[in-house]
């Protein structure tokens, strides 16, 4: 197959009987020490979105062991585990 300056053959292929370039190449200089290019961002996103249901979990802890009509909230282990989930919904 010609190079045509495309990541993806099969939209070369396209490219080629309609005429329209659709995909441009993002080629960057390849060395040993980064071999490949990371989306910031989508490891950001990535991360972000899997830890969503531990911080519903946090915030969850939160509520329960920070209100005043539990009796845990008095011990020092439900003081511990309900500020311990706040700095982790706050890190997050």
């Amino acid at each position: 197959m010609p190079k045509t300056g495309y990541i993806v053959p099969q939209l070369a292929q396209r490219a080629d009987r309609t005429g329209v370039r659709t995909l441009p190449v993002l080629r960057a200089p390849r060395s040993k020490l980064r071999p490949t290019i990371i989306n910031k961002y989508g490891l950001y996103d990535a991360t972000s979105l899997s830890l969503t249901p531990l911080r519903w979990s946090a915030t969850a802890a939160q509520a329960i062991f920070g209100s005043p009509l539990n009796p845990l909230h008095y011990t020092l282990a439900g003081r511990m585990i309900a500020a311990s989930a706040d700095v982790f919904t706050s890190v997050t």
